[in-house]
């Protein structure tokens, strides 16, 4: 997933130095943008113990970005940087920032991504996503998705992806979101995937994040 995501194993897209600036409808969200937000709010959740991230980037450079329809109306748009982090904006209707529902960071967890070998684990990871909870790092997550019912309903997603290599390809993502309260108000998140690339290829992936402020965020094009 990654490589595809990112176009590793080749030479970075330079931004030409006379490439017209275009601003995207989503906070200027786009390829090859460079991101700062403020992390506030993070770094504060992390002195209450949110585990979300260890290190975070001064930056983000937006490698790749994905839409899928949700149906009723509902988009989700995810904008994939380097450092293995992401950010996923919710809207409805059309692609503004006055329909947006909310903005999510991630980062993943890279050390515990696993190719899964079989369908047999396919079919249990998927059980297990099911479950009320979920244990991970040392800590207990809640499903989000039908919360009151015995088993959950896995989500499924088919996310058009395009890199700033210009490769285009299709994403299935069959997840499961979870919170877990922290200190002080805030919750943390765990998106649990499993990503079909096609060709028998599926990835168990986790990320943890939080929400954040979309007017937090300030983006320019990046230089590299």
């Amino acid at each position: 997933m990654f490589k595809k995501l990112f176009g590793l194993g080749k030479d970075k897209l330079k931004t030409p130095e006379k490439q017209q600036y275009h601003r995207e409808p989503l906070f200027d969200l786009g390829l090859g943008k460079l991101v700062h937000f403020d992390k506030t709010d993070i770094e504060f959740n992390l002195q209450l113990g949110l585990s979300l991230v260890s290190v975070l980037p001064e930056h983000v450079i937006i490698e790749a970005k994905s839409h899928a329809e949700l149906g009723m109306g509902s988009h989700l748009k995810r904008f994939y940087g380097d450092d293995d982090v992401f950010f996923q904006v919710n809207y409805t209707g059309s692609e503004d920032e006055s329909n947006i529902d909310d903005v999510l960071f991630f980062s993943y967890r890279t050390d515990k991504t696993t190719v899964l070998s079989s369908q047999v684990e396919v079919d249990n990871w998927a059980s297990k996503l099911k479950m009320h909870t979920i244990e991970f790092e040392g800590q207990t997550f809640a499903r989000v998705f039908d919360s009151e019912e015995e088993f959950g309903t896995l989500a499924e997603v088919t996310e058009s992806v395009i890199n700033r290599e210009g490769t285009k390809y299709q994403l299935t993502n069959t997840f499961m979101l979870f919170r877990r309260d922290v200190d002080g108000g805030s919750e943390e998140l765990l998106l649990v995937c499993l990503e079909d690339e096609g060709d028998d290829c599926v990835t168990l992936s986790f990320a943890v994040g939080c929400s954040i402020n979309g007017t937090s965020i300030s983006v320019s094009m990046a230089s590299i």
